[in-house]
């Protein structure tokens, strides 16, 4: 069973606040444009929205390239501007790409699924998954055992399992997420292992992450499962 299927993935249904998204203006703001007409693929640019993400007082800038497209996916680029001017902050490849306003205030970037915050700094972060601020609870015997007889994983008395529940499909049947922790089994400095089973015991899902995977709700009972790599993102889908 292949680890991961990339695919583009139906938007993240959030609670949103009622303030609109900025339309696009007629042409970006001064110092942008000039940032803009030199960026590769220029000429692809399909739209432009703007919002205060981290209400500073300062709109961020989603540029959406709907003409730099690989198999439906097209290239998106988040600009913020700071005391030096505008700079890039964020971006990827995505079938859609938009602003979601949040409950409080400000908002985030969802692309296909994934949202992403960003808060003033140099960079933008992925936020709002799944096992942010949940614990873990301890793997019984039983599923040590599951673990070694049905992984690559095959000596639990050198690993530790960190075990969370959550229904990852829609059936009303938590899965099962297990970490694997302990030094043995570590990727490098940076990788955490983790399995994923379904109600029946079946490995549904395996791979390596920093810290642990993000899990993002999907559509229609789905769920995105995000690796961050050295190289970048692996994106899957439980449904």
């Amino acid at each position: 069973m292949p680890l991961f299927s990339v695919r583009a993935l139906a938007a993240l249904a959030l609670t949103v606040a009622a303030p609109a998204v900025e339309a696009a203006e007629s042409s970006p703001p001064e110092g942008l444009a000039e940032i803009l007409d030199q960026m590769p693929g220029a000429d692809q640019i399909t739209d432009i929205t703007y919002f205060d993400m981290s209400s500073n007082g300062r709109s961020e800038a989603l540029v959406y390239l709907g003409g730099l497209c690989d198999q439906g996916a097209c290239e998106w680029k988040l600009f913020a501007e700071g005391e030096s001017g505008w700079r890039a902050v964020g971006g990827g490849m995505a079938q859609s790409a938009s602003f979601e306003p949040t409950v409080d205030t400000g908002a985030v970037v969802n692309a296909d699924g994934i949202t992403w915050a960003y808060s003033g700094g140099p960079s933008m972060y992925m936020w709002g998954d799944l096992l942010e601020g949940l614990r873990p609870s301890a793997a019984s015997d039983d599923e040590y055992r599951l673990v070694g007889s049905t992984s690559q994983y095959q000596e639990t008395s050198r690993l530790r399992l960190d075990k969370y529940e959550l229904d990852l499909n829609g059936d009303s049947h938590p899965e099962r997420i297990f970490l694997i922790g302990g030094l043995h089994y570590k990727v490098g400095m940076w990788g955490t292992p983790y399995l994923i089973y379904d109600q029946n015991d079946d490995l549904i899902l395996s791979g390596v992450s920093t810290d642990s995977p993000r899990i993002f709700q999907g559509a229609y009972g789905s769920s995105v499962v995000v690796n961050v790599v050295p190289a970048g993102l692996q994106v899957a889908e439980i449904k």
